[in-house]
């Protein structure tokens, strides 16, 4: 039986040029695509140097030229006059011979990183993590792999924002994380997006073709690392395998492509659906239906929201319409595939910007990473202007990464930083001393070295930041409606760091320093003040007491039959795992419980169908739930 045909060997059927950026490379069938860079005179095919030998360090004389072979000995040798100034024969022939060693290793590692380009973001990879360097979000991806150290797959956290649900944020970065670490995973994710784009643009066996597109990839992806974007950049790998999986007829593939790139990252799982929606009417629906895999990830985002909004600025707004704008200009019109996808993106922006969600300003993320390879290919042709756009998509490019050179040597990157406020607040018993509120620090570090320990009244997530506590943000911080924010959230100290903070905390810490009545100095050494909130009530309202605080667990003891308000959110996942009760959603979201006898209650977190559905919020009477 003939083997099934790889895509382009077979006419008529291949991928259309309108979809060159999800892979369509030459082959001897189908020609040339419509958008590849251009060719020197005389330059051999695509085909002819699909596997090139890595030569050795002297190159071989050009052929079909008619040129005697080029003497090896004279490569890189300076001709000119000489005099009696001239260096000693000795020291010229060193001389030279240094230039042309290093010269000759230059072009052999510039033929082995075009050939193999994924070699140059392993090397800038591995100089990130030498170097140490980390952005904002690296914390937040390194105490969601903790949380799934100490605990395994989670559904809730109590020590974030007085609770918040976990698998709706990355389903498979935790335990990937776990496996291999944070940061060395998101490497991996790295190298492997750049392996993966470089087959979409130059097909299965070729190491050549698309060079300056690829190689721009492979250096900004590493973006992804630096800043602490570890989910997206798994997502984005994986999405890259789905497509590689459309491109090649490979319909499992591309399956497991897209589920696992909406379970990295719900949002890079939508970029694949809109990658499918756009190649819609250019592919049949036997290629592109792997790809509705990646509602997946979506639907755990939506059983688990995280909730809040992200900031949607109009700047980067109006950045990301410009941007699709050129490109619509640019991209002809015969690919139909490429202009329905910048469409698709323009609208989703829209609304994205008009209505607030959890994505906000985060579906201009791929731009960042794709803008610059996508007008590489697209202004092949066209280097002058390919020149001029360059300078801002680099700069867009790698503006991320800032927010990392500026924490570079951040003393609160290390775990010593914390260990004295640490050895104040954590008593070692499972009941906390109680919630701590820590202002933003530039660095971000204290969400994965303080929340372990002691439950915070924040984290790092921006979302839920901005629903929780839009005080920060909204001008209307004072010191009265400071005090109102500290007992609302069942705050009992405040830990003020000596290292640079979030622009979100420079009024916080100015009001903290002038001095508040209702806080009381308690500990302080060289890195770390601590405040007493003199009139916090603790975590619980009702006639029952704490004696436990896990990260998805609390158990209070009552004095007597009657109704508590535990000062964690609610959700539909809480269970009662002893005591005769039940638990309900109380006023501002936290969770209420009501005793039907004095004694221990304890709850947990599990996922259930009551849960699923939220018929668990039926348990409790309704005209019970009052104090």
């Amino acid at each position: 039986m003939p083997s099934r045909p790889a895509l382009g060997d077979e006419p008529g059927r291949s991928l259309p040029s309108s979809s060159s950026f999800v892979g369509t490379a030459p082959s001897a069938a189908t020609g040339p695509s419509t958008i590849e860079l251009p060719r020197t005179a005389g330059a051999p095919t695509d085909e002819a140097v699909a596997d090139p030998p890595i030569q050795g360090i002297v190159p071989g004389p050009p052929t079909g030229t008619g040129h005697a072979p080029q003497d090896p000995t004279r490569v890189g040798e300076t001709v000119g006059p000489t005099d009696d100034r001239a260096l000693p024969a000795g020291r010229a022939g060193r001389a030279g011979g240094g230039w042309r060693l290093v010269r000759l290793v230059a072009v052999q590692v510039g033929q082995l990183v075009r050939a193999r380009p994924w070699l140059l973001t392993a090397a800038l990879c591995a100089l990130s993590l030498g170097l140490g360097l980390t952005g904002p979000d690296t914390p937040a991806q390194e105490y969601r792999v903790w949380l799934f150290e100490h605990g395994g797959a989670r559904l809730w956290d109590d020590q974030w924002y007085g609770g918040h649900t976990i698998p709706g944020y990355s389903v498979l970065f935790p335990p990937l994380g776990a496996l291999f670490g944070a940061q060395l995973l998101a490497a991996l994710s790295c190298v492997a997006s750049t392996v993966l784009v470089a087959r979409l643009l130059r097909g299965p066996r070729a190491r050549r073709g698309h060079d300056l597109p690829v190689l721009w990839f492979g250096v900004v992806t590493v973006a992804d690392l630096i800043v602490g974007r570890g989910p997206f950049a798994l997502g984005l790998a994986f999405g890259a395998l789905a497509v590689v999986g459309v491109r090649e007829r490979r319909w499992w593939v591309a399956l497991i492509g897209a589920v696992c790139s909406s379970l990295a990252s719900p949002l890079a799982g939508a970029f694949v659906l809109l990658v499918g929606v756009a190649l819609i009417g250019s592919l049949s629906w036997r290629r592109i239906w792997p790809l509705v895999g990646a509602i997946c990830g979506i639907l755990v985002s939506l059983i688990f929201p995280e909730e809040g909004t992200q900031p949607f600025p109009a700047l980067t707004y109006l950045s990301l319409l410009t941007l699709i704008v050129a490109g619509l200009l640019v991209v002809p019109r015969r690919e139909r595939a490429v202009r329905r996808g910048l469409l698709l993106w323009a609208m989703a922006a829209t609304v994205f910007f008009l209505l607030p969600t959890t994505v906000g300003g985060n579906i201009t993320r791929p731009a960042t990473l794709l803008a610059g390879p996508m007008a590489a290919v697209l202004l092949s042709k066209r280097p002058k202007i390919l020149l001029i756009v360059a300078v801002p998509l680099i700069g867009w490019s790698i503006g991320p990464v800032q927010g990392a050179l500026a924490t570079q040597g951040d003393p609160s990157a290390a775990s010593s930083y914390y260990s004295g406020m640490l050895d104040y607040l954590d008593r070692g018993g499972p009941v906390p001393v109680g919630r701590v509120e820590v202002p933003f620090t530039q660095a971000h570090w204290e969400a994965r070295y303080v929340a372990p320990k002691v439950p915070m009244a924040r984290g790092w997530l921006r979302q839920l930041d901005s629903k929780y506590n839009s005080l920060f943000y909204d001008g209307t911080l004072t010191a009265k409606t400071y005090h109102d924010w500290l007992l609302a959230r069942g705050v009992t100290y405040v830990a003020l760091p000596d290292v640079p903070l979030d622009p979100s905390a420079q009024a916080e810490a100015v009001l903290l320093r002038s001095g508040l009545p209702y806080l009381q100095l308690g500990w302080s050494n060289a890195h770390w003040k601590i405040w007493i909130v003199t009139d916090a009530s603790g975590l619980v309202q009702g006639p029952a007491q704490l004696t436990e605080l896990g990260v998805s667990s609390m158990a209070v003891n009552f004095d007597r039959p009657g109704l508590a308000t535990v000062l964690v959110h609610y959700t539909s996942f809480w269970s009662i795992t002893e005591g005769n009760a039940c638990v309900f959603k109380a006023a501002g979201n936290w969770t209420g419980i009501l005793a039907s006898e004095a004694g221990p209650v304890r709850l947990g977190t599990h996922l259930s169908v009551d849960g699923l559905t939220h018929a668990s919020e039926l348990d409790c009477p309704t005209d019970q739930r009052v104090h």
